[in-house]
């Protein structure tokens, strides 16, 4: 006798019966897409700087900012993918999560640890206006891509958010 499932499931993707990598937990962050980040990270070091040279001698504060943007964005991402499950399947892309690629317990819990972990440094290593501005911009990711709010999904709005939310505190 074949059990069946019941019809509000969706059938499993391709990484049914697949063993999960802890790679697949790294490029859920769309490791990519921080590298625009970075580089508005390091105009904005630049520009307060006021040298016209570069060089790789950065500061370790920098280095701390470069990885607490990059967790931020990052869950971010991951929020994203949460939320734009379904249509991620039906369009085909960003597969690792709209396919179970990755367990959304697992992305859940490692969005809310970047997030904290972004929070706790900017308090803790930064003046009060840095912590302040990553909150704000933590507020603005989750915004973005939540219910009701959804930015992403109101003309002006969804630009205003990414805007502020990172290019805001990235020349902060």
């Amino acid at each position: 006798m074949t059990r069946h499932r019941p019809p509000t499931s969706s059938p499993p993707g391709p990484a049914a019966g697949r063993r999960r990598s802890a790679l697949d937990y790294l490029f859920v962050l769309r490791p990519i897409l921080l590298v625009p980040a970075w580089t508005m990270l390091l105009a904005g070091h630049y520009r307060a700087d006021g040298t016209t040279s570069m060089t790789w001698r950065l500061p370790p504060e920098l280095w701390l900012m470069i990885a607490l943007y990059s967790g931020l964005m990052g869950a971010s991402y991951i929020v994203n993918q949460i939320f734009d499950v379904e249509t991620d399947r039906l369009n085909r892309k960003l597969f690792l999560v709209a396919e179970g690629y990755v367990s959304r317990p697992a992305i859940v819990a490692e969005a809310a640890l970047l997030f904290a972990a972004a929070l706790l440094l900017g308090f803790l290593r930064f003046p009060p206006p840095v912590g302040w501005l990553v909150l704000a911009s933590g507020a603005l990711g989750l915004l973005y891509s939540v219910p009701p709010f959804k930015f992403k999904a109101k003309p002006f709005l969804d630009m205003l958010a990414n805007g502020i939310g990172y290019g805001g505190l990235a020349l902060a």
